[in-house]
Order: C-alpha cells, then sequence, then structure tokens
C-alpha cells in the first residue's frame, strides 16, 4: 500500500496531495512453471481516490494488470515498479539498466456500454522479451452498483452496534474491488453512518484473486481482525484469503463482516 498514512507500506508523509490511503501493488500467483521461469504477474490499483496515478501516456490510471516493468506518477511522486528477477541480470550502470528495459505497450480492457462496465476480448501484442504488455481496467472507482444489473455472486453481511445490512455483489465488483469503511468512497456508503468510529475510513478492500477471495487490511487505525468462533479469539489479519462463512471484526467485535457465495 502506497500513501500518506504511517502504517501504509510505502509510507509518503509529504506528499500533500496523496491520500492516507492511495493505492496498492498486488502481486498475483501464478502456475509453479511459470514462477520458477521468474515470472511476475501484479496488479496496481487506485483507491477510490480523488487524485488517481497516471501511466506513461498521462492517462488516469483506475487499475491495470502487468507482467513487467509499470511507471507512474501520482501527486507529483514518480512510482517505478520493477520486475528484478535475477540479480545477475542486472548491469552494473543505471544508464545500461534503463536501456535494457522492455517497451511498454499499453492496451485498453475495452467495456461494454452501460452503467456495468465488463471486459470483451481484444487483441494482445505477441508475446516479447522485448515489450511488456500493460492492460488498463477499470477498477473500484467504476463501481456504481455491487451488483450492475447481474445476478449476485454472493453476499456480505455486515453486524454493527445499529443493525445488519445485506450488500449484494456481483462478479464484476468483486473483481474490481470492494471498499469497506466510514469514508462516502466505499462502496457500503449506504450503510456508513451504522460504522461505529472504531472503524477506519477507508479500512477494508476485499478482492478476487486468482479464483480466490482476498481481504486486505489498509493501514487500519484498530486493525482487521478473523474471529475464531472456537475459541472465541480475534486472529490479527493483514491480508489473507476470506472462505465462506468466515467472520472478520473491523476495529472491535462490535462490527462484523462475513463472506456468504450465492450457492
Amino acid at each position: 500500500m502506497v500513501g500518506r498514512h504511517t502504517a501504509a507500506d510505502l509510507f509518503l508523509g509529504d506528499g500533500p496531495s496523496l491520500a492516507l490511503r492511495h493505492l496498492l501493488y498486488v502481486i498475483e500467483p501464478l502456475p509453479l512453471r511459470a514462477a520458477l521461469r521468474g515470472e511476475v504477474r501484479f496488479r496496481v490499483i487506485d483507491l477510490e481516490t480523488r487524485n488517481p496515478p497516471r501511466d506513461e501516456e498521462g492517462r488516469a490510471v483506475a487499475s491495470l494488470t502487468a507482467e513487467g516493468p509499470v511507471f507512474l506518477t501520482c501527486a507529483g511522486v514518480a512510482l517505478l515498479a520493477f520486475v528484478t528477477g535475477d540479480p545477475t541480470d542486472w548491469p552494473e550502470s543505471a544508464a545500461d539498466a534503463w536501456h535494457i528495459q522492455p517497451e511498454r505497450i499499453f492496451v485498453d480492457e475495452r467495456l461494454a456500454s452501460g452503467s456495468a462496465p465488463r471486459p470483451l476480448p481484444f487483441a494482445r501484442p505477441a508475446p516479447s522479451r522485448h515489450s511488456t504488455t500493460i492492460v488498463r481496467q477499470a477498477g473500484p472507482r467504476h463501481i456504481v452498483d455491487l451488483c450492475s444489473g447481474e445476478a449476485p455472486v454472493g453476499h456480505l453481511l455486515l453486524d454493527t452496534p445499529y443493525g445488519r445490512h445485506d450488500l449484494q455483489v456481483g462478479a464484476d465488483a468483486l473483481g474490481r474491488g470492494v471498499l469497506l469503511g466510514r469514508y462516502d468512497r466505499c462502496h457500503n456508503h449506504a450503510a456508513s453512518a451504522a460504522l461505529e468510529s472504531r472503524v477506519s475510513r477507508v479500512h477494508l478492500l476485499l478482492i478476487e484473486v486468482a479464483g480466490d477471495l482476498i481481504a486486505i487490511d489498509l493501514g487500519s487505525s484498530n486493525g482487521t481482525f478473523l474471529l475464531d468462533p472456537d475459541r472465541g479469539s480475534l486472529i490479527p489479519l493483514r491480508i489473507g484469503r476470506l472462505d465462506a462463512g468466515q467472520i472478520l471484526a473491523l476495529g472491535s467485535p462490535r462490527t462484523l463482516v462475513s463472506w456468504h457465495p450465492a450457492d
């Protein structure tokens, strides 16, 4: 996580235009054979900020997927992401290292018309070790409705001291990322008034990664915990898979979240 919050992995406290929790870099798991070859695939996700990062073509980035270097600017900060691979592959000269970086080829994920963006087939450039294909995608900011007219793949139960809220979630929203917290940029904003103050303004991201639902605590002030029903204990969670029926506590046991697949 990158931002001005002291809990950010990359803490940039002197960037006044940065949000406290601005964006994420998420490494996606690959098949073992690809991983042994040193391949990497990762996503960059803007966390619904008013000042999203921009790519080398100057376009705002809500989300992108890449398998090689990505260079972004964000609120006056240059963010340079490299795939290191074998350290012996890197020349000692910085100028030579820049020279060997593959060309970045940007491709837009085509979106259907209407309020529900959906990926459609597009022509990718032929893979080459001399180029990296970077796919620009819609991110959490493009979610208007958590179902967007499609059948829900599951629902989030949000239990608070002031009542229970049932959020139906579609596959599209789950793939882009669902933000939970007290801030109006979070997708539970209709129920945000029911959240107690121990829940951070932007507390948790739930996102589908390689077929699993992943919960990522966004440097919340009071933490996210996995409830162990057998022992009645709370296990601190920064990032982990959220299985059906598992319960997370946001800040305290008074605010609980659980995921329930449609089937």
